[in-house]
């Protein structure tokens, strides 16, 4: 009886144990069946401490608190609670039930949420399996001892400072779904354990921190993977081919790992700005690589992730063509492939996305004509395609020839032209010379009254200016002596 009150939930524990008193209580006021009721008594006694008879801390996960928080800085001192034996007593930390394990570290809010049961009934539950530590300003480094949580479901500490690097020990959390570290001082390389030792991981969020090297293969075996974040570092080499093995963003499944993710809050950065999700967190579908240091091509591969509602490789150093099954990500609402070294055309089959709300292709070396057709025609701001000097069409006020590419002159004709401005600037100078001189010293040769008056005038101005002088010399002599 115990072991089937406690696979209930608190709330229809509670109802149980209530309905059982209610009934003893009927009983023992009766003269009859008092051994029925002096059992049910001891079993409502029991199952009133079901909920806090286990619920107690294990000390090699209390040493791995105190550990971290011995190894950070918390200014906001939301960790000084953190006293005495019992951990599951602790501020922001909560511990499962049935096992005593830690199963919440939340530093900044309570996740309070429902489930609707098969019955209809709705019963109020905490979700525990958090590990929030975001916008707390902690610094320092994380202890190893952190492997120790190894009921952990969420690792979100993003928006702190964070250092050093990603300890080895947190493969032993092989319950995580969520990791978020992003916006810290964390240096290294991404950790291969992430899709070998914790391969249940559905958000990845790295983003703004100083993690180099390549992006490792593993992550490919995330299979519930649909939230990549790994911007704004310092990855070098390809992007991985074999990301089409992201299961969750090729096949709509709802996956019971998941269902927290409804009650979580991450934020995302869309058509270039951060946004929050609360409720609508397991519905997001995103791939963000972007500001790094990437090369090579765009692999086809991505072209098969047909869930993908955000694309965004800008500021990388990407190059070749646009791959020309893109059109296949059907659901692709917002695609930055800006400031790369891409060339060749835009693919034709982007005007088929009928979602795609934000794009952006600028500062790479595309040419050709613009593709028209669904979304792309809402898309009017010229911005987009700047920077790409062969390309035109609608919106770009280049035109198109009837082969599709710009109508630019030749480069030898502006040559001729240069040559016969040139030829045209001496001609003028030439022309100009003669008439200004032959028209005012052709006159003087010519009419003898204008050439007698001119010089008259010019002896009276001469006579002019030499008294001026001698009256100017002759008063600073004065003034001297």
């Amino acid at each position: 009886m115990c072991s089937e009150l406690q696979k209930l939930s608190p709330p229809k524990q509670r109802e149980v144990c209530t309905t059982m008193a209610s009934f003893a209580t009927y009983v023992l006021n009766t003269s009859y069946h008092l051994k029925i009721a002096h059992y049910l008594l001891l079993l409502f006694l029991a199952s009133s401490h079901l909920h806090t008879s286990v619920n107690s801390c294990i000390d090699e996960e209390r040493r791995a608190l105190l550990a971290f928080k011995e190894g950070v800085t918390d200014p906001s001192r939301r960790l000084s609670s953190w006293v005495g034996l019992d951990c599951c007593q602790w501020k922001g930390i909560s511990c499962n039930n049935s096992t005593g394990r830690v199963e919440m570290m939340n530093l900044r809010n309570a996740y309070m949420y429902t489930l609707s049961g098969f019955d209809g009934e709705r019963d109020e539950m905490e979700y525990s399996s958090l590990g929030d530590a975001a916008y707390n300003n902690l610094s320092g480094k994380l202890p190893s001892s952190m492997g120790a949580l190894g009921s952990l479901f969420m690792l979100k500490m993003n928006n702190n400072n964070l250092e050093g690097e990603i300890p080895q020990s947190l493969e032993n959390c092989t319950c995580l779904r969520n990791i978020d570290l992003g916006d810290n001082k964390f240096t290294g390389k991404i950790p291969s354990w992430i899709g070998l030792n914790v391969p249940f991981v559905s958000i990845l969020r790295m983003r703004s921190n100083f993690l180099s090297g390549h992006i490792p293969q593993q992550l490919c075996n995330l299979e519930n993977l649909h939230i990549l974040d790994l911007a704004h570092s310092s990855f070098t080499g390809t992007i991985p081919k074999c990301l089409n093995n992201l299961t969750a963003l090729k096949v709509a499944y709802y996956s019971a790992y998941n269902i927290y993710l409804e009650y979580a809050q991450q934020t995302g950065v869309m058509k270039g700005r951060e946004l929050q999700y609360n409720t609508s967190l397991m519905y997001v579908k995103s791939i963000d690589l972007s500001a790094n240091c990437l090369e090579g091509e765009i692999p086809e591969e991505i072209c098969s992730l047909v869930l993908l509602h955000n694309l965004n490789l800008s500021m990388n150093q990407l190059s070749g063509d646009i791959p020309l099954e893109i059109g296949n990500l059907v659901q692709l609402e917002n695609l930055d492939l800006s400031l790369n070294q891409l060339l060749g055309q835009i693919p034709q089959s982007l005007s088929s996305l009928t979602f795609l709300s934000y794009m952006n292709v600028s500062y790479n070396n595309l040419s050709g004509r613009i593709p028209l057709g669904n979304q792309l025609q809402t898309l009017i701001d010229s911005s987009i395609y700047e920077g790409n000097p062969f390309l035109c069409g609608f919106p770009l006020s280049t035109a198109c020839s009837e082969d599709g590419n710009p109508t630019a002159k030749d480069p030898k004709d502006n040559d001729n032209e240069d040559g016969h401005d040139e030829l045209w600037f001496f001609v003028s100078l030439v022309l100009g010379f003669i008439v200004g001189f032959w028209g005012v010293c052709g006159t003087l040769v010519l009419k003898k009254s204008w050439r007698y008056a001119y010089f008259r005038w010019f002896d009276t101005i001469k006579d002019k200016a030499k008294l001026a002088i001698a009256v100017k010399v002759l008063g600073r002599f004065r003034r001297n002596f």
